[in-house]
């Protein structure tokens, strides 16, 4: 590879080395940070792998490797990479390709693991992407429902953003302005507050997830200042009615985790669309070109969907989850993953329909 100018790199060297490369991209984001992968499933084996052209940096990849004890085979797993679209430049898919196959050699041919990666991808209506991953030898996960998101363009200025929201939209947040109610930005100190509130709405709405605000608590203390997290609270009087975390890393910024109480939806019931359209307009501050709102499902969650949809962005669909194996030990582990993903995916589906059908039937 170096005698056409590239050249790969698996030692980082330092924590801050790692964030000067993810400085220097337009799609780096919160999961290829070393904070959030030191707090994560996979955290004893990081791996890194660095691209660079004529001595340039031009990709990087950081992974978690799930190993089976005392073989060293199992999966890497990449999410939210490669990061390869270098800031104010166009974007080169040559870039891409060659990163996809860097990977693809040394973790599935040198490492003998099977490489699964969740890329920082939209889907594009001439499968550009698609062939180039295939093109590379790595192939699409069955996946029932492939995630979604809705992507708010803050290109626009905040008066066309806020002209653009649905009606009802609007007048929420003019009411949650004109009962002066509180935001408190950057709170660091405010991750007990906004523990409560989300373990409230997990209860209240009976659903399960893996994200935790003490996790991102955790993540937050190890990020550098640039990289912190938007803790953002709302008040009413002196009660903490809703609360919500967001980044704003690279040119994307994402809406992470949040919720009303009980109390809050009776007494302050517009909060949420106040601290919404509050994180959105802070990750425009800090020179995001999007916002993230944070995933939908239309199916499985009408209600967020509707409130994510008030907001008029445009629903995107990400590129879905790519993978690669060859050889035996670590491809029956990759096998078996896969399945229990399967069986996961059918059971949630079976519940949201039976959950659509008792509400039929106990709607007027």
């Amino acid at each position: 590879m170096e005698s056409d100018g590239y050249s790969l790199e698996t030692e980082v060297g330092s924590e801050q080395i790692w964030y000067n490369y993810l400085e220097l991209f337009d799609d780096s984001n919160l999961y290829q940070t070393q904070a959030y992968n030191k707090h994560s499933k996979g955290a004893k084996h990081l791996s890194h792998l660095i691209l660079k052209k004529n001595d340039k940096v031009i990709a990087i990849a950081q992974l978690r490797l799930f190993l089976i004890p005392f073989l060293k085979r199992g999966i890497a797993y990449l999410l939210r990479g490669p990061v390869w679209k270098r800031k104010d430049e166009d974007e080169c898919l040559e870039t891409l390709e060659r990163m996809l196959s860097a990977l693809y050699n040394e973790f599935v041919i040198k490492r003998k693991l099977v490489l699964l990666i969740e890329p920082n991808l939209f889907e594009k209506k001439d499968h550009t992407y698609e062939s180039i991953f295939t093109h590379q030898n790595f192939w699409l996960k069955k996946q029932i429902n492939r995630r979604k998101t809705i992507l708010i363009d803050l290109k626009k200025s905040s008066e066309d953003l806020r002209k653009s929201l649905r009606r009802s939209w609007r007048q929420n947040l003019r009411k949650a302005e004109r009962n002066d109610l509180i935001i408190e930005n950057n709170g660091e100190n405010k991750f007990s507050y906004l523990e409560e509130i989300h373990t409230e709405v997990v209860r209240r709405k009976k659903f399960k997830t893996d994200l935790t605000v003490n996790q991102f608590k955790n993540i937050n203390k190890d990020l550098p200042a640039n990289y912190k997290l938007n803790v953002m609270t709302c008040k009413n009087n002196d009660d903490y009615v809703s609360g919500l975390i967001g980044t704003a890393i690279g040119d994307t910024g994402i809406a992470l985790i949040g919720g009303t109480t009980s109390k809050g939806l009776k007494t302050s019931p517009s909060s949420y669309y106040y601290l919404m359209w509050n994180m959105c307009q802070w990750a425009k501050k800090t020179g995001c070109k999007w916002f993230d709102l944070g995933g939908i499902n239309p199916e499985t969650n009408p209600g967020v969907y509707q409130f994510k949809s008030g907001m008029r962005g445009t629903e995107m669909t990400y590129l879905g989850d790519y993978q690669a194996c060859k050889y035996g030990i670590s491809c029956i582990a990759c096998k078996f993953l896969n399945f229990k993903l399967l069986i996961d995916n059918k059971q949630r589906l079976e519940i949201c329909h039976q959950k659509e059908q008792r509400r039929r039937v106990l709607s007027p």
